[in-house]
């Protein structure tokens, strides 16, 4: 319909007119193919940055995801449960070990203090006098001598128990803070993820926009050849021949005496 309108106005143009026409639609229409090429060279440009994002970010991904995967990985076999009661473990046997020989020095002492037959208010060594005096101020020495080296003993174990627990706590600390990083790797991961299927599905949109902007460019430029050939420079070109024939006029007056009149 627009092109047949076109076709009908340039019909009715008479005399030199008709080569400016012709001019101006000529350049209009070299105007119009020189931005349909630059549109499409524009869609090209956009066309090969985003595939040139996309197999970037296809890249990131592959170099950046074993990685990550890996780190994760080992995070995750450190705070293995396995792994985790092994240590308890490690620091029960240890402390178990530990409280078995406080209980063997205990009861030794025990054991010697019934032997000798000593309470907390025996008599100082000599204060019986004589030679039984004397023996059992020699044993009492040599057992105030093992009691020291037992309640050194005794002393001893209730540090190291007191380092077992510190370890255990240290140890829940440890156990909290790789959870915690943990739970950050994944996050970070799970961004990662994330980012990576944004970035290919903005590509896919891209690239489908573009083809779209493609093809009406390619439209653009058939119409634009379809007008140029078929209508604008056939029809000047029957304008013009008919103005040199000298019988546009008289087609004029022709059509004007064939028109029945309104009366």
């Amino acid at each position: 319909m627009r092109l047949t309108h076109i076709r009908d106005c340039m019909q009715s143009i008479e005399g030199p007119e008709a080569a400016e026409v012709e001019r101006s639609l000529r350049a209009l229409l070299r105007d119009l193919q020189r931005s349909n090429r630059e549109v499409q060279d524009r869609c090209r440009s956009v066309a090969e940055l985003a595939i040139s994002a996309r197999e970037e970010s296809k890249r990131v991904t592959a170099e950046e995801m074993p990685r990550d995967r890996a780190r994760l990985k080992e995070l995750e076999d450190e705070l293995s449960v396995e792994h985790h009661f092994q240590r308890l473990r490690e620091v029960n046997v240890a402390w178990e070990a530990e409280k078995r020989k406080i209980d063997v020095l205990a009861d030794r002492l025990q054991q010697r203090l019934a032997e000798l037959g000593v309470t907390e208010d025996a008599p100082t060594p000599g204060a019986s006098g004589g030679r039984g005096g004397l023996v059992e101020g020699e044993a009492t020495e040599k057992l105030s001598k093992e009691n020291t080296e037992l309640k050194l003993e005794v002393a001893r174990m209730r540090k190291l128990h007191q380092h077992a627990n510190q370890m255990h706590v240290e140890s829940q600390l440890e156990v909290a803070l790789m959870s915690s990083m943990l739970a950050d790797r994944k996050r970070s991961l799970e961004d990662s993820e994330n980012f990576a299927r944004r970035m290919d599905e903005t590509a896919r949109m891209t690239r489908e926009e573009l083809e779209a902007v493609a093809a009406i460019c390619g439209r653009l430029s058939k119409t634009v050849d379809i007008v140029d050939r078929n209508i604008i420079q056939r029809g000047l070109c029957t304008d013009v021949g008919m103005l040199r024939r000298g019988t546009m006029g008289n087609r004029g007056g022709r059509e004007e005496r064939q028109r029945p009149s309104l009366g």
